[in-house]
């Protein structure tokens, strides 16, 4: 695909190696860090901590591809989602209760990683509450991955398998307010974990 493209004069070295603990060889200038090694939910592979590792070796400047992903902690009215056309703003059947974790190319900051550990390290929790007025338009708890590619471009809600929300719960006749915790893990399989 490099040749394809006619890139292969500016690649300078290809490896094979753990992206998690490789260490880039400081004299040669690291220009894009492009990793593709994401599920949808961020979760099994190792999307996470590889640009961690990766962005802590390299210029503040450097390109990030993906630019950015997240994960959205949202309520969707379902039926609303699957009648939506290309047009139909977000808002009129997803509510974001918060954001889970954000990674783009200053993440490695506010993310410290020790990649000398095979422990389970929590980079993010947060606390959620849904109330009932809202479950009652919105009534699907589900998981959003965001991506922006680069620039303005972006992978959309369900435009990849990479989108498709992730179902955590329906409520039906909630009357009480739900509160739950959702943090994001990294170790050996990435993920997010549900605390009722």
């Amino acid at each position: 695909m490099i040749s394809k493209l006619g890139f292969e004069g500016h690649i300078v070295s290809y490896e094979n190696e753990d992206a998690t603990t490789f260490t880039i060889d400081k004299a040669i200038p690291v220009d894009i860090i492009l990793s593709e090694t994401l599920q949808c939910g961020l979760v099994k592979e190792q999307q996470v901590p590889i640009t961690l590792n990766l962005l802590n070796q390299v210029p503040k400047n450097t390109i990030l591809i993906p630019e950015m992903l997240a994960l959205d902690v949202c309520l969707l009215n379902l039926k609303a989602y699957e009648n939506r056309t290309e047009t139909t703003p977000e808002t009129d059947y997803c509510i974001v209760l918060d954001r889970l974790i954000e990674i783009n190319n200053t993440s490695n900051i506010e993310f410290q990683l020790d990649n000398t550990t095979t422990e389970t390290k929590i980079l993010s929790e947060k606390e959620i509450t849904v109330l009932p007025k809202e479950a009652t338009q919105f009534e699907t708890l589900v998981l959003i991955t965001r991506m922006t590619i680069f620039g303005d471009n972006k992978i959309k809600i369900n435009e990849s398998g990479l989108t498709v929300p992730i179902i955590i719960q329906v409520f039906n006749n909630q009357t009480t307010e739900k509160k739950f915790k959702i943090s994001y893990k990294i170790d050996s399989e990435p993920g997010y974990v549900i605390h009722w």
